[in-house]
């Protein structure tokens, strides 16, 4: 996602990654981060482990990708976000 800010020394464009879903008939936005620090792979993994959390699904569900590549990672920022 691309949001520009407008101020009086000028315009600055940021970039970042952000997940929605459906919870309750109401969508849910999630900022996930910034893209200069998390990959698009990394972003994806982490979207689809906090929809399974929110959403209450298995957390047994192999990743889309069959590979688990950054399970790790995306349990380590799962827990940094419940702090």
């Amino acid at each position: 996602m691309e949001k520009a800010k407008t101020t009086k020394k000028g315009s600055k464009t940021y970039f970042y990654w952000m997940a929605s879903w459906r919870e309750g008939g109401k969508i849910r936005n999630v900022y996930l981060g910034s893209s200069q620090k998390m990959s698009l792979e990394l972003a994806q993994e982490l979207a689809r482990a906090m929809k399974r959390e929110a959403l209450g699904l298995s957390s047994l569900t192999p990743p889309a990708n069959g590979k688990g590549e950054g399970g790790k990672a995306v349990s380590d920022m799962l827990r940094h976000r419940a702090l």
